[in-house]
C-alpha cells in the first residue's frame, strides 16, 4: 500500500525547490552587484546549502508503515546537519567565496525555504489519524 502523504510530500518538495531556484537567482544577482564575483559565488553556494538542509527534510513527511514516525525524521535531520556543517566548513575556507555573502544567503535561504515548506504543508491540509495500526489520510490542495 502506498503512503497517503506521498502526494503532499512531492508537492511540498516541488514548491521548496522552485523557491530555492528563484531565491538563488536573486541572491546570486545581489551578491554580484554588492560584492562582485566572490559575492555571487557565496550567495549561490549559501542558497544551495540552505536548499539541501530544508529540502532534505521533506521526505520526513512520509510515514513508513509499522515504524515510529519520528525515527526517519530524526535520522534524516542528524545526517543533514552533519553534511551541512561539513560542507559549510569546507566552503568557508575557499578564498574566492565572499564569507558574508555565504552567511547571509545561507541564513536567508534556510528561513525563507522553511517558511515556504511550512506554508505548503499547511495549505495541503493533511490530516492523518492512526487508529489500530491503520492510517487514514485526507489531503487537499
Amino acid at each position: 500500500m502506498t503512503d497517503p502523504l506521498a502526494p503532499l510530500a512531492r508537492r511540498v518538495l516541488r514548491r521548496v525547490l522552485g523557491a530555492a531556484a528563484g531565491l538563488g537567482a536573486v541572491a546570486t544577482g545581489l551578491g554580484a552587484v554588492l560584492a562582485g564575483p566572490g559575492g555571487a559565488a557565496g550567495a549561490a553556494v549559501g542558497t544551495a546549502l540552505g536548499a539541501v538542509l530544508v529540502a532534505g527534510g521533506v521526505p520526513g513527511l512520509r510515514r513508513p508503515r509499522g515504524r515510529s514516525p519520528l525515527t526517519p525524521v530524526a535520522v534524516s535531520l542528524g545526517l543533514r546537519v552533519v553534511a551541512y556543517a561539513s560542507a559549510l566548513a569546507l566552503v568557508s575556507r575557499v578564498a574566492w567565496i565572499h564569507g558574508p555573502s555565504l552567511a547571509l544567503a545561507t541564513a536567508a535561504s534556510v528561513a525563507a525555504l522553511l517558511a515556504v515548506g511550512l506554508h505548503s504543508v499547511s495549505r495541503g491540509s493533511a490530516t492523518v489519524l492512526e487508529l489500530d495500526g491503520t492510517t487514514t489520510a485526507t489531503t487537499g490542495s
